[in-house]
């Protein structure tokens, strides 16, 4: 709700706001950073199943970054093959979207224009019966 809300504010797209909320959101992140580890892991080599589970008591230690260091840089190396494949998934997904409703809207537009334009000959043929053309007033 928040993000559409920001996206009304500076005028984004709230389709959008929508689905990157859908997509990432705290339930699918540790799927995600799951992912993304494994496939860093086995870019860089190091093995998989290295990951110290205490985290929060890692953090609060002296020299927390070196400690966290190791996990971070398959986390950043990881994240760019994921990120190109998710990338052109979702591209060819909201391209195919996009084509679809450009196509029914182009559709409806030009019914609506083909109404107009029977009901505009319908008009002036009407008009034409009674003797009368278009300056003329009753």
């Amino acid at each position: 709700m928040m993000a559409m809300l920001i996206a009304w504010v500076i005028r984004g797209n709230l389709v959008a706001s929508a689905l990157g909320t859908f997509v990432g959101n705290p339930l699918t992140f540790p799927f995600i950073f799951l992912v993304v580890y494994e496939v860093g892991t086995f870019m860089v080599g190091v093995p998989a199943g290295h990951v110290d589970p205490d985290i929060e008591g890692m953090v609060q230690q002296a020299g927390a970054f070196d400690r966290l260091l190791p996990h971070l840089v398959p986390l950043l190396v990881g994240s760019v093959p994921v990120g190109i494949v998710a990338g052109c998934v979702f591209y060819v997904i909201t391209r195919s979207g996009v084509e679809a409703y450009q196509s029914q809207r182009r559709s409806l537009l030009e019914e609506r224009a083909r109404l107009r334009a029977d009901a505009a000959a319908e008009n002036s043929s009407g008009a034409g019966g009674l003797g009368m053309t278009n300056g003329d007033a009753i």
